[in-house]
């Protein structure tokens, strides 16, 4: 049984090394409120990641959707043991015009530990970004 727009992936090495399962869909709460789901999980001989990211996104008119995407991801492995891991929230619009989408970004990271470099090059626990994409359909 499928739904239209939900993907299950999985990867299995047969040689041992590993696997991978990864879950991305969603579904419209209503006409104008979409709720996204992503989750993965991967094992290579002790040594892997696991994560999962929730991300609600309202459209406002034709032109201008706003969403926001809360992750958190983290490592694994039987070599350490304290795994590092990351929340993030990242607030993105999408501002359409004709065959131009407009997509500013603000993202803030947190890690568990200083995984990040600042402006002076030191280590750090948090990392804010802002970036601007601009998509064009040809």
């Amino acid at each position: 049984m499928g739904y239209s727009g939900q993907y299950l992936n999985l990867l299995y090495d047969k040689a041992g090394l590993g696997y991978e399962v990864d879950y991305t869909g969603g579904f419209d709460a209503t006409e104008d409120f979409f709720i996204g789901i992503n989750a993965a999980y991967t094992d290579n001989e002790g040594d892997g990641f696991y994560g999962a990211a929730l991300y609600p996104q309202y459209t406002l008119n034709n032109a201008f959707a706003i969403g926001l995407r809360g992750e958190y991801f983290a490592t694994q492995s039987d070599l350490v043991s304290d795994d590092p891991s990351v929340l993030v929230v990242t607030l993105t619009g999408s501002y359409s015009v004709e065959d131009l989408i407009i997509k500013p970004e603000l993202r803030l990271d947190n890690g568990s530990e200083d995984i990040f470099i600042d402006t002076d090059l030191m280590p750090t626990k948090s990392l804010a970004s802002f970036v601007i994409a601009a998509i064009y359909k040809f």
